[in-house]
This record gives structure tokens, C-alpha cells and sequence, in this order.
């Protein structure tokens, strides 16, 4: 009880500056080069539960995904620290299909999702990461494998999972992870070419 309540507290802290136009908890993700953006950036997304338990729901409320729109919001959390209100939690039911409209068909250079390891919290990995493609938001092309890009044995880590492609065009972009116990994510990043 005594965290939910300094969950609260901080949640309304954070809010608070964010009103006054002072610099939020998270912070915006860096470029990753010169010729990649993130086509991602504040385009909207659904998410689909794997095996729906509504018993999970009050839980994951305390992690929430705020107007569904943190996963492709720029922020990231800074450290690690599962109370940040950049990250989201999901608990169980199986996992978590994430479907991103980037709006229109775009190249697709990489995909990178950022995921936190918090043994002690119970906070683990996905056993399983994908991510897979469509043009027209109905046939998806067969999934690929993200692989985490940093040591992922830690204890405490934040652990980014990525693929790179070459000739992947799309619109919609599906991201699925499994869910053992908890899954916290901060950002999801589809990276392509400028000027698109």
C-alpha cells in the first residue's frame, strides 16, 4: 500500500511540472544517426492481450500506458527504475501484440524496443520478441526475431531489443513479446530513412 501510494505521489509530481512545461521524468530519445528517424514518434497504436485474465487489470493500472499513447511518445526512462512513469507494465495473460499505424507505406531500416530487467521486482525479459510487417494492416509477412542489444543477464538493466532490415516496406508494424510475469516497456522505435 505504502508504494502505491508514492506511486501516486510521483505520477502527480511529474504531472504537475509537465503542466507548468518543465522537463518530464523521461527523456526524448537521441537520433540514432544522421539518416534514421524514428517513424514511430506519436503515431497511434493498439494493443492486444494474448490470454485476457481481468484479474490482472488492477495491477497493471498502477503501470499504466497513459491515453495509450507513452509506447511511441519519445520518452524513455532515464535509469533504472520501475517506479518512472515511462514505463509500462504488463502482467501475464500470455503477452502483448502491439499493432503501430505509421500512417502510410515507409522503408523500414530497424525496430527497437526498450525493455526493463528488475529481477528483485519480478520485472523479467520476454523469453520472445517479434516484430512483423503489413502494407494494408491484414496480411503480415512472418515474423523476425528481436534480439536484446545489451547484456541481458543483469539483474537491474535496461535491455533495448532490435532487428535490422533491408527492403521492408510498410504501413503497419506488429511487435509481440511474452509475458511470464511482469513485462515493463518505455518506447517502441520503428527507424527508417528521412524524407519519407
Amino acid at each position: 500500500m505504502e508504494l502505491r501510494s508514492a506511486k501516486r505521489l510521483i505520477t502527480f509530481a511529474v504531472l504537475s511540472l509537465a503542466a507548468l512545461g518543465t522537463v518530464l521524468a523521461g527523456i526524448t530519445l537521441a537520433e540514432p544517426s544522421d539518416d534514421l528517424v524514428n517513424l514511430a514518434l506519436g503515431k497511434p497504436y493498439t494493443v492486444t492481450i494474448l490470454e485476457r485474465n481481468e484479474a490482472m487489470d488492477k495491477h497493471e493500472a498502477a503501470y499504466p500506458d497513459t491515453d495509450g499513447k507513452e509506447l511511441t511518445d519519445g520518452l524513455v526512462a532515464p535509469k533504472v527504475n520501475f517506479y518512472d512513469p515511462a514505463w509500462v507494465g504488463y502482467l501475464r495473460q500470455g503477452g502483448r501484440e502491439v499493432l503501430i499505424d505509421l500512417g502510410a507505406v515507409v522503408s523500414i531500416s530497424k525496430v527497437r524496443v526498450r525493455f526493463l530487467a528488475y529481477k528483485d521486482a519480478g520485472i523479467s525479459l520476454p523469453e520472445i520478441a517479434e516484430v512483423s510487417f503489413s502494407e494494408d494492416g491484414q496480411a503480415f509477412g512472418e515474423p523476425v526475431t528481436l534480439l536484446p542489444t545489451e547484456d541481458e543477464t543483469q539483474p537491474q538493466a535496461i535491455v533495448p531489443f532490435a532487428a535490422e532490415f533491408t527492403g521492408v516496406r510498410a504501413r503497419y508494424v506488429k511487435i509481440a513479446w511474452s509475458t511470464n510475469v511482469w513485462v515493463f516497456v518505455d518506447e517502441i522505435e520503428v527507424l527508417g530513412p528521412k524524407g519519407q
